[in-house]
């Protein structure tokens, strides 16, 4: 254990933060942790690990869509998708994605990496998005042009990797859906059409409203610390999930709908009268050790994609390997239970 002593700009002041730090050992890396970083309800635990030199620089799904890098074309099946990369670098595409537009919003299943000029490739999706199967103003029924992030919520990534249910997906948006109408909108009325779509909903202005105040409260302390890799994520005391990745560029390219993500679990569900209790570091680092403890069950994505599933009393974690050796994860995401 060390000291980590960062230096922040805070209203325009210089301000000297100390931070705790802890070694964490995994079987095929080491890490650091510190933090947390907290504002209301949800705590921020930053992770810290030796570099990896990623063989090839990947690009985001949101940076290549913005771009005009890849397509992603509606198939018109409700849990399929296609990619198709139109860059010369490879396009990293995270579990949890939301892609907005098509004949419904879809959440993306798997992680993946499109290879450059792949042609069209299938991609797994669950819709978040019910009642709709056509056209929606002018956007492109063909095809999916916007990025909303990453779906916030433990609970819809649970049902989209865990128990694999389109039903149990809508279940889950259905109570988060509830939760901003009941506890961030007070019953009122949203500005926003379509409610039955999650992406359209996280628009809402009073909704946008409590995710930014969490945002900009938690960035300065988060986005200066270039030797990040990764996050754990605590909302009410409570453990929610973890995501690392092979290096520290890969991180700083999905660090902000992450932290975009988590506030959006977060305020969903703060409550005045909850009293939360500190989460023990300690706490953090039982629970990541214990992560690595189950039976691996490795499943095939595609030729270049392949996923590790390990299960434990406490947790799913879900290592993502790419290429042809898969020896090193790229991304690993843990959910607790």
């Amino acid at each position: 254990m060390w000291l980590r002593r960062l230096v922040l700009l805070s209203c325009g002041l210089l301000v000297l933060v100390t931070a705790i730090v802890d070694v964490i050992s995994s079987k095929d890396r080491d890490f650091e942790l510190s933090g947390p970083y907290t504002h209301k309800n949800l705590s921020i635990f930053l992770v810290h690990g030796d570099e990896r030199t990623d063989p090839e620089i990947l690009i985001t799904l949101a940076e290549a869509l913005k771009m005009d890098k890849i397509a992603v074309h509606e198939k018109g099946d409700v849990q399929e998708l296609e990619v198709e990369c139109k860059s010369d670098a490879p396009v990293f595409i995270q579990s949890g994605c939301m892609v907005k537009g098509g004949r419904q919003d879809r959440v993306l299943r798997y992680d993946m990496v499109v290879a450059p000029k792949s042609g069209r490739q299938p991609i797994k999706a669950f819709c978040i998005e019910q009642g709709r199967w056509s056209q929606r103003g002018d956007e492109n029924v063909k095809e999916f042009k916007a990025v909303p992030g990453i779906v916030g919520s433990k609970k819809i990534k649970a049902a989209a990797t865990i128990s694999e249910s389109q039903a149990d997906v809508w279940m889950e948006v259905d109570s988060l859906q509830k939760q901003f109408q009941n506890y961030i909108r007070s019953g009122r009325a949203s500005d926003v059409d379509y409610l039955t779509s999650l992406p359209l909903a996280m628009e809402d202005r009073e909704v946008k409203a409590k995710i930014n105040e969490y945002m900009e409260t938690l960035n300065p302390y988060i986005i200066n610390q270039n030797d990040a890799i990764g996050v754990v994520v605590a909302i009410n005391g409570e453990i929610s999930c973890g995501d690392f990745y092979r290096s520290s560029v890969l991180f700083s390219k999905m660090r902000n709908a992450l932290i975009e993500a988590t506030a959006v679990e977060a305020a969903a569900a703060f409550r005045d009268s909850l009293n939360t209790k500190s989460l023990d570091k300690s706490e953090v680092l039982k629970w990541l050790e214990s992560a690595e403890e189950g039976e691996p069950n490795v499943v095939k994505i595609n030729d270049s994609m392949t996923l590790k599933i390990i299960e434990t009393d406490k947790s799913v974690t879900f290592e993502s390997f790419y290429g042809t050796t898969h020896q090193e994860w790229i991304h690993k995401n843990v959910l607790s239970r």
